[in-house]
């Protein structure tokens, strides 16, 4: 567990991809935390995870697999206010260290139905920003917008693709009108979807 005072406790667990137990619990502490980098980007890309850390066991070694899942727990007064996962993308030949030596994990959200299901789905004649509440709805997404209205009334059908790349193929394809734009980001629990032009005007 980490503790930053007056900030935030942090708790880092690995996880089996198949049932989510626990498989290697807090197995890092805070004077072996070494870096730590969560980048979110807007056009629904996914959130990616980036953590270099002192190894304190060797066991620890035989769970950082490519997919396996890292599950981080946050929160002021206890690590289980907030809860992140993230897959494991490249494990960087970790096998090859040892105790004291710096690992490094690379990672990227976890949201297997969202992210990686691909199927069918038809949304019928509708506008852009309706399929956009639906898709939060579905996910358990919170929706930021500014948007009630797009002009963009079309068929959005989604065929042999993933609900996030349907996401972004829908984002490009949105319309207001021709003295603005649409901006879209994802990340942990929400999806922004904002017209800028109104976006601008506000103070910031």
């Amino acid at each position: 567990m980490i503790k930053l005072d007056g900030q935030f406790i942090y708790n880092f667990s690995l996880l089996n991809p198949k049932d989510l137990s626990d498989v290697e619990k807090d197995f890092i502490s805070a004077e072996n935390l070494i870096h730590f980098l969560l980048c979110e980007s807007a056009g629904g890309d996914r959130p990616t995870l980036e953590m270099v850390f002192e190894l304190e066991k060797e066991s620890t070694l035989r769970y950082i697999n490519k997919g396996n899942i890292i599950n981080i727990s946050f929160g002021i007064s206890e690590p289980t206010e907030e809860t992140l996962q993230f897959e494991i993308q490249d494990d960087n030949n970790n096998k090859n260290f040892s105790i004291g030596y710096a690992v490094k994990i690379s990672a990227v959200l976890y949201k297997p139905k969202f992210m990686s299901k691909m199927g069918n789905q038809y949304y019928g004649n509708t506008t852009s920003i309706n399929v956009v509440k639906k898709l939060a709805d579905i996910n358990k997404f919170n929706l930021h917008t500014n948007i009630s209205k797009t002009n963009d009334k079309q068929e959005w059908n989604r065929i042999g693709v993933t609900e996030w790349k349907f996401l972004q193929d829908l984002w490009l394809g949105s319309y207001i009108n021709d003295k603005t734009f649409i901006s879209m980001g994802i990340d942990h629990h929400s999806i922004y979807f904002y017209d800028m032009r109104e976006l601008c005007k506000q103070d910031p």
